[in-house]
């Protein structure tokens, strides 16, 4: 008899690495013996996505863009139930929480703590699996921590720095493994490509989330680095002005999952500040430059344990080196040996 698993994460969410993160845990679970694995369609009530722009286009673009989430989310079989606002009973063998920031209370995502499972039955197996706090443990968060942690049967994180943190609230053995999307090949991702409608040549993929100051000050490295292998520039910055870029050929971030794969495969190189976006870049042996932020350094740290950022981060003394596409390495690291780490580490939960 199978063992049935449901995961529970930011399958809802609208970025692009949450929902490739959710896959692929999925993927690799009903890939072991005597498992099946399920997504838990828990959403936090009243949980909005907003539009980027707060325009009527804005808004109509973004209602196509969740369209194409849902539509993946239906084909790849990750929403097959209800949606739900809370999380009990004991309908599975066993729970497992995570990847992704399921343990930073801050987030709107966790306005209730579901994904600390403090409703689930006393006797409901529970697991976490490269779960990320991502940020420091404030002390009214401490007991909440420690009255639900306690009562999982395995724990993960995906950052170092929050072994120690737990350690220190009396949560003992706790592991560090690799984000889902790691625990699979490039190849793994290839059935998901879908090429965009309007699909640009020789072009170098700029990926941000945030715009800001921080963000901003790295433009002139893109351009430079564009300009310097006669690229164009694909990039995620809604509303910016096409000045903004040279040779500024369009914003990617109304497209759904298959096309920002086919965005990262097919890049002559990308420069980016996402954590996941650092990750298939590499996985597609891209040459990946990492924007360096003070701000959730943490969990590209670790990834630079895992599988060797090098001499790609770009920090503010980017102008006083020389730049060149070939310089950034597309060597994995210690990536096989995390790996083995953090399978033993699911067979060895789901065995308990």
């Amino acid at each position: 008899m199978k063992r049935k698993i449901g995961i529970v994460t930011f399958h809802y969410v609208d970025n692009y690495g949450a929902v490739l993160q959710t896959w692929a845990l999925k993927k690799y679970l009903n890939s072991m013996p005597d498992v099946h694995a399920e997504i838990i369609n828990y959403v936090p009530e009243n949980y909005q996505i907003f539009p980027y722009e707060r325009t009527h286009e804005g808004i109509e673009m973004m209602q196509k863009k969740r369209l194409k989430y849902e539509t993946f989310l239906q084909q790849e079989e990750l929403v097959t139930k209800p949606m739900q606002h809370s999380l009990t009973g004991k309908e599975y063998d066993y729970y497992i929480v995570g990847s992704d920031q399921v343990w930073n209370l801050e987030f709107r995502e966790n306005v209730s703590n579901e994904y600390l499972f403090p409703n689930l039955d006393r006797d409901a197996k529970r697991i976490s699996y490269a779960a990320s706090i991502g940020k420091k443990i404030s002390p009214s968060e401490v007991d909440l921590f420690r009255q639900y942690l306690n009562k999982f049967s395995a724990i993960s994180v995906r950052e170092q720095s929050s072994v120690q943190e737990l350690d220190a609230l009396g949560i003992k053995g706790v592991d560090t493994v690799v984000d889902p999307t790691l625990l699979l090949d490039a190849e793994d991702y290839e059935t998901l490509i879908k090429e965009p409608d309007n699909k640009p040549s020789d072009f170098l993929f700029f990926f941000t989330y945030p715009m800001g100051d921080e963000v901003r000050k790295y433009i002139p490295f893109v351009n430079n680095l564009a300009r310097e292998n006669g690229l164009s520039i694909i990039h995620s910055l809604v509303g910016s002005p096409s000045t903004l870029f040279s040779n500024n050929v369009g914003c990617m971030m109304y497209e759904g999952i298959g096309e920002f794969l086919w965005y990262i495969r097919n890049a002559r190189a990308i420069v980016t500040m996402s954590y996941h976006g650092v990750i298939l870049g590499r996985l597609f042996g891209k040459p990946t430059y990492v924007i360096h932020r003070e701000h959730g350094w943490g969990r590209l740290e670790q990834l630079d344990r895992i599988i060797d950022l090098n001499d790609s981060i770009i920090k503010n003394d980017w102008p006083m080196k020389k730049w060149s596409i070939s310089d950034s390495s597309k060597d994995l690291g210690n990536l096989t040996e995390w790996r083995t780490r953090s399978r033993s580490f699911l067979k060895s939960a789901l065995e308990g």
